[in-house]
């Protein structure tokens, strides 16, 4: 999991497709590779990316499965890792760094293997360097949990790269056959002999192709080659079949047989990959899909308003972000505790924010409060009768004259343990909403877990109880002055309005009535805020 080794992996990824796609056409269709050319030198930068990789391999650690147990271990005695790499990959590693390049740059100058046919079919042994493509199944298991990338994408990267490839190397399988078992077309300058006999046991696919065909392209050309053999290739693979390339002889016969068997199960795993791939593609817009079926067919069923039913689908359509949101809950609860609190954390950082009395609580606090949150979704103009913290997750939320967006939070006083000092305003969804909701027992009962967050929550509980009794009781004392001539104390008409509460049988807190009493008596000789926070004290009841 080093920087180094990822990215080496790419490096590596590099070389492979070098190998996969080059060395097969240089093999094929070029028939000299000289040590001054570009190619030469970037094969031996290649085989030097593998000798390092073949190094590195006796010091890397790997998962390896204990017999008998489940799960894998991450193995890092390099002994062992040294003996199972020896063991398993090192000689597959070792023949593809075999130096057949060198060996037949040697060869090719030798008037004994100045035949062409025979040098090709010699040359052929380099084609064992294609052993290294074996080696993409180790960076695929190393990537695939470091990219990220949903399987939709990599099944369709897979597909297409297994159907390029197929091309290529099958192009080159044709392009070898009508070479070798054709005639020499070519002069020892690399032109076409104009005007040649070719004999019967000579003739190939290439000479009934270019020989006297008055065509601009030339058989001494490799890409001239190549493109007619992947053009043969591909209309073999999709079984198009123009006819316009065809065998001309037994042997090339049985090779476009063979072709033709691997090209039509290509192709059919292809097709019916695909076709699974796009019917099982996002599993919210097949659930959505689903119920809409469903849900159009009960209606029909059931008669309903036809005026109504687009509000349904509508409303069907809208709650795909909610379906989302459940299915990530619900894969988020199959992780370890601690894990599983971070995944959720992400999604409900927002609202840590959005509560100043949660501003300054530790990750461990928010994650265990992410867990116990309950997701809501609402149509427009639905009123919403929570009386816990919410949070407006998506759409927008009309509360007590305040325009709520995501991010924002509602009925934050909910920490409050006496009724008369909450309020719980009309709060409509203006359009549709995904609110998220806690339970102001789950939330004092976490909190509680750190006594840094429980004094901030007590506090914070404190100063809006006192807020909205300051408040009740100035409109309350405004009522009755106006009634008599006789103005009240705050401090009376506080006693008035919890008589009142005890009148309704309401649940109370004898000790947050207490508290709130003497802070009232205060306010009668304080003249601001500052001055009755300094009388709450450090741990009042809720």
């Amino acid at each position: 999991h080093s920087t180094f080794v990822k990215y080496f992996d790419l490096v590596i990824t590099v070389a492979l497709v070098f190998t996969g796609v080059v060395t097969p056409y240089e093999v094929i269709f070029v028939k000299t590779v000289a040590a001054t050319d570009w190619l030469f030198f970037v094969n031996r930068i290649v085989d030097l990316i593998f000798v390092v990789d073949i190094a590195s391999q006796f010091f890397l650690k790997v998962p390896v499965r204990q017999p008998g147990k489940r799960g894998t271990v991450l193995l890092k005695d390099r002994q062992r890792i040294r003996r199972m790499y020896m063991t398993s990959w090192f000689p597959i590693d070792i023949i593809g760094i075999l130096p057949f390049d060198i060996v037949f740059l040697v060869w090719d100058g030798a008037d004994h293997y100045s035949g062409v046919k025979i040098l090709r079919c010699v040359r052929l042994l380099r084609l064992v360097k294609l052993v290294r493509i074996l080696r993409s199944s180790r960076l695929i298991l190393r990537w695939q949990s470091y990219l990220g990338a949903s399987f939709r994408s990599q099944k369709l990267a897979k597909f297409s790269v297994v159907l390029l490839m197929s091309s290529h190397w099958m192009a080159c399988v044709w392009g070898f056959t009508g070479l070798t078992l054709g005639a020499n077309l070519c002069d020892a300058n690399g032109f076409q002999i104009k005007g040649l006999e070719i004999p019967p046991e000579d003739v190939s696919w290439v000479t009934a192709l270019y020989a006297d065909s008055g065509s601009p392209d030339s058989p001494c050309n490799p890409w001239h080659i190549y493109s007619a053999s992947l053009h043969w290739s591909v209309m073999t693979i999709t079984s198009i079949g123009y006819g316009d390339i065809s065998p001309s002889r037994n042997a090339e016969y049985l090779v476009c047989v063979l072709c033709m068997l691997a090209g039509g199960i290509l192709w059919a795993y292809t097709i019916g990959c695909l076709c699974s791939f796009m019917s099982n593609g996002d599993p919210v817009e097949a659930e959505f899909e689903s119920n809409s079926d469903l849900l159009n067919n009960m209606m029909q069923e059931s008669n309903v308003d036809e005026s109504k039913r687009q509000s349904y689908r509508e409303f069907l359509r809208e709650s795909r972000v909610f379906d989302s949101m459940t299915h990530f809950r619900d894969i988020a609860s199959k992780f370890s505790p601690k894990l599983k609190g971070e995944l959720l954390l992400c999604t409900c950082r927002s609202w840590s924010r959005a509560v100043f009395y949660l501003s300054t609580a530790p990750d461990r606090i928010l994650m265990a409060l992410a867990e116990t949150m309950a997701v809501h979704f609402y149509s427009k103009d639905e009123e919403i009768h929570e009386q816990s913290l919410c949070l407006v997750e998506q759409g927008t939320v009309a509360s007590a004259g305040r325009i709520l967006t995501p991010g924002d939070a509602f009925n934050i006083d909910c920490i409050v343990s006496e009724k008369i000092w909450r309020r719980f305003p009309r709060t409509v969804s203006l359009t549709y909403s995904m609110v998220m909701a806690l339970d102001p027992e789950q939330l004092i009962e976490v909190c509680g877990r750190d006594p840094a967050v429980e004094t901030a929550l007590r506090r914070a509980a404190a100063r809006i109880a006192v807020m909205r009794a300051m408040a009740n009781c100035a409109q309350r004392a405004k009522s009755m002055a106006d009634d008599s001539a006789e103005r009240p104390s705050l401090s009376e008409v506080f006693d008035i309005i919890v008589q009142e509460a005890e009148d309704k049988e309401m649940q109370e807190a004898p000790g947050a009535r207490a508290v709130m009493r003497a802070t009232i008596r205060a306010m009668n000789s304080t003249s601001s805020l500052d001055d009755v926070n300094s009388l709450l004290p450090l741990h009042p009841s809720p």
